[in-house]
C-alpha cells in the first residue's frame, strides 16, 4: 500500500492518524508493506511567493495569505487564496484553510509500531540511500505487517 505526497498529513491529529494506520495494517496481508510519505516539520520562514499556472485559456494564481504554527497540536495552518483569470479579468476567487499535521521521526515510528507494524524504516527525498536530515523535503516510511 502506498500513500504518496505527504497526503497523510491532512489527517487532523494523532487519534485520526492512529485509526488510519490501524486500518491500513488490517487491510494488508501478512508480509504486506506500507510505504507512506510525510512532510517534515518546517519553520515558517516568511511570505511565500505567488504561484501561478496556465490551464486552457485561464491563468490560475495561488497566494498564501497567512500561515502559523500551533506547537501544542504540532500543526501548520495556512489561508490560501486561489484566483482564476481570463484575458486579464478576474473571474473567481476562492479561500481555503489548509492544515497539515506534523510528527517527529520518532513520534511517527511510534505510531507505526503502535499500529502493529514491524521492520520500520525511513528514507528521505524518495532516495533509498538518503537518511532524513535538516534539509529533507519529504520522509518516506516503510513498514511491514507481521
Amino acid at each position: 500500500m502506498i500513500i504518496p505526497a505527504g497526503s497523510f498529513g491532512l489527517l487532523d491529529g494523532t487519534p485520526a492518524a492512529q485509526q488510519a494506520l490501524a486500518r491500513f495494517r488490517e487491510s494488508l496481508a501478512p508480509g504486506g508493506r506500507l510505504v507512506l510519505d510525510i512532510d517534515p516539520p518546517q519553520l515558517i520562514a516568511g511570505p511565500e511567493p505567488l504561484r501561478h499556472w496556465r490551464r486552457e485559456s485561464f491563468l490560475w494564481t495561488l497566494q498564501v495569505m497567512d500561515a502559523w504554527y500551533d506547537s501544542a497540536a504540532n500543526q501548520t495552518t495556512r489561508l490560501l487564496r486561489y484566483e482564476k483569470w481570463q484575458v486579464g479579468e478576474l473571474i473567481m476567487t476562492e479561500l481555503q484553510w489548509f492544515r497539515l499535521q506534523h510528527w517527529s521521526l520518532r513520534e511517527f515510528e511510534g505510531l507505526l509500531a503502535g499500529a502493529g507494524f514491524t521492520d520500520i524504516g525511513v528514507t528521505a527525498d524518495h532516495r533509498d540511500d538518503r537518511r532524513p536530515g535538516p534539509d529533507s523535503d519529504i520522509w518516506t516510511f516503510h513498514a511491514t505487517r507481521p
